[in-house]
């Protein structure tokens, strides 16, 4: 589980420098700053959210009862109505920026 959160970290940590790195496309950076509130949205959920259930997780049974289920069930709804959020906000700037630069977005079914 640990190696997991240090590798799920690390991978939005790489995502972010990669973002930030890049160039806005023209004078156009719209798509760049979704992307950078994304990643930052996942870099909070794993922060906050993801950690905090790593940690309830890792309590023993007779530590573990109705608060801990409660309190994990919460932090999953949290955590996916954020990256959801923020996805979906993406999601309409790549429409928008597709639309206004004449690209073709292709969805896999």
């Amino acid at each position: 589980m640990d190696n997991a959160y240090v590798a799920a970290v690390a991978q939005v940590n790489e995502s972010v420098d990669f973002i930030n790195k890049m160039k806005p496309f023209g004078e156009d950076s719209t798509f760049k700053e979704g992307a950078q509130k994304l990643f930052a949205a996942y870099k909070s959920i794993l922060d906050v959210e993801h950690k905090r259930i790593i940690q309830l997780l890792k309590l023993p049974a007779e530590e573990y009862g109705d608060d801990e289920i409660a309190e994990y069930a919460k932090l999953i709804e949290t955590s996916n109505q954020k990256a959801d959020s923020e996805l979906n906000k993406l999601i309409e700037i790549q429409e928008s920026f597709a639309k206004k630069y004449k690209f073709e977005l292709v969805k896999e079914e």
